[in-house]
């Protein structure tokens, strides 16, 4: 009896880690996407408001965007190796759950 409880908590365990990571992975995305959309929107405005500059004004400006998109990405990409590196077991299981599901829409299209 106390081992399938122990089984049982285990199950169960294993599901609630599986979801927070589901969910932390999802926050992740999001908050990436969020700041692409912001930093696409920011440069959308630049780029509309200077139409009718000379060429040289529209090189600098994308450059500016383009510098601020590569800063930005450089930070994701930092915050994601910080949590994979303090949760590796966690990143492991993303990958995996990510993969099957992947995969699992590419064998359905199929």
């Amino acid at each position: 009896m106390n081992q399938n409880l122990r089984k049982t908590v285990t199950r169960h365990d294993f599901a609630s880690d599986l979801r927070s990571i589901l969910q932390d992975g999802e926050t992740l995305f999001k908050d990436a996407g969020q700041q692409i959309w912001n930093e696409y929107l920011a440069a959308r405005e630049c780029l509309g408001l200077r139409v009718g500059t000379p060429t040289s004004d529209a090189r600098h400006g994308l450059t500016s965007v383009e510098e601020s998109i590569l800063t930005q990405a450089r930070e994701v990409a930092r915050h994601s190796d910080d949590f994979v590196r303090q949760h590796p077991w966690r990143a492991a299981a993303a990958g995996v759950c990510i993969g099957l599901v992947i995969g699992a829409i590419v064998a359905n299209h199929r």
